[in-house]
């Protein structure tokens, strides 16, 4: 029984998001109230935020359209949000039982309107707007929003598809931005589109679109145009299914720009209808404002990439398998064209995965290809359990006994397939194979001809060669189909002898089918264009603030949208509402902005408070991508501060979460509550790398080395590496960052140690140069006489130093290395596994007479002698001598126990 001291709690009237609605009584005064308490009294501290994010958004707002927030209770023992009492039914309840008239339709259409204004007259974006989270007081006709828990603040929002909680429950009102599959934000317009689907159900009965396929149901919002309200209601004004129209437009910039837009239109149409019971076309949008700079996601100037990108999609749909390199500047708009496959991808059921390459973890090995593959393994679980078991049986019949070759790379993957047998340790040469062979199987089980697969990697440029390797296994395997890779990378830094150009070469040279899509910076027509649709006038008036964008940013479109932002916010660029248009002072811009964009970035960071620029320096170091729960522990503050923190640079645009969660884990820290909330999911990214190169060149140079030794430090302090070996590569890109600035021997035998242990994990994922990447700093690590002082471990790490630069084909520092060992080594066994290793390598790279000679001379030094040129008389000479040992052996010898004289074995 749920109890809450002071009220008495009535009938459930309402179940939304794990939150129960209902009506009850506050005995001091007996006033009737609604309480929204988490289902089963949760008190988790998720729950405890949702409600407090809530109350704060409904204090801000005052209309009587609006329900009122009354009280918050945090702890009674689980939280509780007060309301006021409204008296009737939910809209949706309404609406399956009654139609509704024209005119009651117009009154409750203008009403919502109302309520739409007053949210974004306050900054918020409500995202979930449809007849379930109104009351419909039948008797006044009049409705009240009662629902504000998925709203938000922020002025746009970017999410993808995997990481949106939306997509879990109801989608037949959310707006095709809203799926996370088109190239566009999410920002006060989504609201719109909303409004436009409860208009259609208001007018009809019906929806828009109706499946019980969620793929199709996403494919519908995105790419479908919705049948006409007139096809259902034929009486209704042409004029009022227009607006209809309008509002459920695909693009965001399609639909109104305004409330005021909308209500006027809805005005005139009640208008003439209430006269004449008719209405007379007229222009729609005439008396809407477009107040607010809002910068078209349209590609500009690139119709014909668009197009060689799709058809090389279109192909792959049919069975083909092709890379797409998407090459240009930084800022050029890469990222932005390759969103394009988008639609054609949920039109075919196919997979879309992406992952980015980062300056400052290249030595973490396929780091772009793991993080596309755990999107993969996000989308299969959010699909039915009925396809995850199909995608499980065809899995497990593709990789057989090694499947655990994919989870030691990709662990979540374990969640599809279970836990896997562990496989046997192999030469390099073999381990490779079996590497290559695992994947490739994987890859074919999501490409196929029902689902193509598109794998989009960016930042290639920074591509550790492992990755590079992976790409090239996997497109040049005959038997994959289904397949487009896109790849986007700088070509401005890369030269003839980039890794990333031999690569490129290489699959040239084996045919692979391959694009490669040239972007250059926007002409002035294209520039021209972009600000007419931003500012909604001519080109006449607008030429001259375009050759000045054009001077300025040299057609970089990530510069021109930045210059336009700051130009707005400086007051240069301005809203004349006397006039209806926009205005600017030309000689003011000239003068006063600047052409850098990193300058201008960095006079964007340097508004923020000095505590958030130093919380945005920290996230820089941890690179594009960073996660809330290692931020919390390197900054050093509680969850509220780190969280206000970080809202400051989204409501900068500087970063954006990239989980909805972000709008509540400010409101509860750590100490708030016996439960603390769950950090572990909420993830940000700075808007672009500019960004981030721009926040981390704020940090002086002969700072760097300190601070990311600072937050090494900070990362193992509480969580020991040896506990926690996932996280091995993101930590110790830190400490080797700082090598010389460590000075505790202990420490750094510590750090030789992990770098040990992370190479053996990368050769084990066939990532030999990252592997020798870790050995370097192994041995960095290490003291000048290493070999007195820790003999084991300079051994281990000088042994497997060896043998990665022979994987490498860096021979000349392998045999120097190997004859070290065999100089430095303090046993015969130790000299038997060196001489064993090199003789494997050499075999393994065909050199077998060297593989050979090392091996006679070995056995020498134990007194066994082989002759290098063995004739038919050594032959007979050793086979009689066999035989002469075994004069006596009876055939019970076959069961003697194994060999146990690790000598003798290792001579064997």
């Amino acid at each position: 029984m749920i109890t809450v001291l002071g009220y008495e709690i009535q009938e459930k009237i309402r179940h939304h998001h794990n939150i129960d609605t209902y009506q009850g009584l506050r005995l001091k005064d007996k006033q009737k109230v609604f309480l929204k308490i988490p289902n089963n009294q949760d008190t988790s501290s998720e729950n405890l935020a949702i409600l407090q994010h809530e109350y704060n958004l409904l204090l801000r707002l005052k209309k009587s359209t609006i329900i009122k927030a009354y009280d918050f209770l945090p702890n009674t023992p689980g939280p509780v949000l007060i309301l006021e009492n409204v008296e009737g039914e939910m809209l949706s309840d309404y609406l399956s039982e009654h139609q509704l008239e024209i005119d009651d339709f117009f009154s409750l259409a203008l009403q919502l309107v109302d309520i739409l204004s007053e949210l974004h007259e306050n900054n918020i974006i409500h995202k979930e707007l449809r007849p379930s989270n109104l009351i419909l007081d039948v008797t006044n006709a009049t409705l009240k929003l009662m629902d504000l828990s998925a709203s938000t603040r922020i002025n746009e929002e970017i999410f993808d598809a995997a990481n949106l909680k939306g997509l879990e429950g109801d989608l037949t009102y959310i707006s095709p931005e809203q799926t996370g599959k088109v190239n566009r934000v999410i920002d006060y317009r989504t609201d719109f589109y909303s409004l436009g689907v409860t208009l259609y159900q208001m007018l009809t009965g019906q929806l828009p679109f109706q499946s019980t396929n969620r793929q199709e149901l996403i494919y519908s919002h995105i790419a479908k145009k919705p049948p006409s309200v007139l096809e259902t209601r034929r009486n209704i004004p042409v004029m009022l299914a227009a607006i209809i129209e309008k509002l459920l437009e695909k693009m965001p910039e399609d639909r109104y720009s305004s409330c005021a837009g909308i209500k006027a239109d809805l005005h005139e149409c009640y208008k003439q209808w209430i006269i004449k019971k008719t209405v007379t076309d007229y222009s729609l949008g005439s008396s809407d404002i477009h107040d607010r700079l809002s910068i078209s996601r349209n590609l500009y100037g690139r119709e014909p990439q668009v197009h060689q990108l799709l058809s090389a999609f279109a192909r792959v749909s049919e069975g083909a398998k092709e890379i797409v390199y998407v090459a240009g500047y930084s800022g050029i708009g890469k990222t932005s064209l390759v969103k394009e496959v988008y639609k054609p991808i949920v039109q075919q059921r196919g997979y879309y995965i992406q992952g980015k390459f980062d300056q400052l973890q290249r030595g973490m090995p396929y780091s772009a290809i793991v993080s596309a593959f755990k999107n993969l393994v996000k989308q299969v679980l959010s699909e039915s359990e009925e396809r995850i078991a199909e995608l499980r049986k065809y899995l497990h019949i593709s990789l057989g006994s090694i499947g655990q070759v994919i989870i030691d790379v990709i662990p979540e993957v374990e969640a599809i397939i279970g836990k896997q047998p562990l496989v046997p340790v192999l030469n390099p040469t073999e381990a490779q194979i079996r590497f290559n062979l695992a994947f490739q199987n994987f890859v074919r089980v999501f490409a196929q001809a029902n689902h193509p697969l598109v794998i989009f990697l960016d930042d290639l440029q920074w591509a550790d060669n492992s990755s590079l390797s992976f790409i090239e296994n996997l497109l040049l395997d005959k038997e994959t189909k289904h397949l487009l890779l896109i790849c986007a990378y700088r070509d401005n830094e890369i030269n003839e002898h980039h890794p990333l150009q031999i690569s490129m070469s290489n699959l040239q040279k084996h045919r692979v089918e391959c694009t490669i899509l040239n972007l250059q910076p926007l002409q002035f027509p294209d520039i021209q264009k972009l600000l007419q649709d931003a500012l909604s006038a001519t080109p006449e008036k607008i030429q001259g603030l375009a050759e000045c964008v054009r001077d300025k940013t040299q057609g970089n479109p990530f510069f021109i949208n930045e210059f336009l932002k700051q130009i707005y916010q400086d007051h240069l660029l301005v809203f004349d509402y006397g006039l209806g248009i926009w205005n600017w002072d030309l000689a003011k811009i000239e003068k006063s902005t600047t052409d850098n964009v990193l300058h201008l970035l960095r006079a964007k960071i340097n508004l923020l408070t000095y505590a958030t620029q130093e919380t945005l320096k920290l996230a820089a170091c941890i690179g594009h991508q960073f996660d809330f729960k290692t931020l919390l522990i390197i900054n050093g503050q509680s969850v509220s501060q780190t969280a206000e923190q970080l809202w400051q640079a989204i409501s900068a645009n500087l970063i954006c979460p990239l989980e909805e969660g972000y709008k509540t884990q400010g409101l509860v820290g750590l100490t708030d509550s016996p439960n603390p909330m769950n950090l572990e999911n909420l993830n940000y990214k700075f808007v672009h790398d500019r960004i981030q190169q721009a926040t981390y060149e704020l940090i002086k140079e002969e700072d760097c080395g300190s601070i990311h030794l600072k937050i090494g430090r900070l990362l193992i302090k509480n969580n020991p590496l040896e506990a926690h070996e996932e996280r091995l590569f993101s930590v110790l890109k830190h400490f080797n960052q700082s090598i010389a600035l460590v000075d505790d021997i202990e420490e750094r035998h510590l750090l030789a140690k992990y770098n040990y242990w992370a190479s053996q994990k990368a050769k084990a994922a066939s990532a030999y140069h990252a592997a020798n990447e870790y050995l370097v700093a192994a041995l960095e690590f290490l003291e000048p006489n290493n070999w007195k002082k820790n003999y084991n471990l300079s051994y281990q790490i000088h042994k497997e130093f060896a043998v990665c630069k022979y994987l490498i084909g860096d021979f000349k520092t392998a045999d120097q290395y190997f004859s070290e060992l065999l100089n430095n080594s303090r046993s015969e066994l130790d000299n038997l596994e060196i001489y064993r290793l090199k003789i494997e390598m050499l075999s393994t790279l065909g050199r077998h007479p060297e593989a050979l000679e090392i091996g006679l001379n070995a056995l020498r030094q134990f007194g066994i002698k082989i002759p290098k040129n063995p004739n038919t008389l050594h032959l007979l000479g050793a086979i009689y001598q066999i035989k002469f040992q075994l004069r006596h052996t009876e055939i019970e010898a076959i069961n003697l126990p194994p060999m146990v004289d690790l000598q003798q074995k290792a001579i064997v």
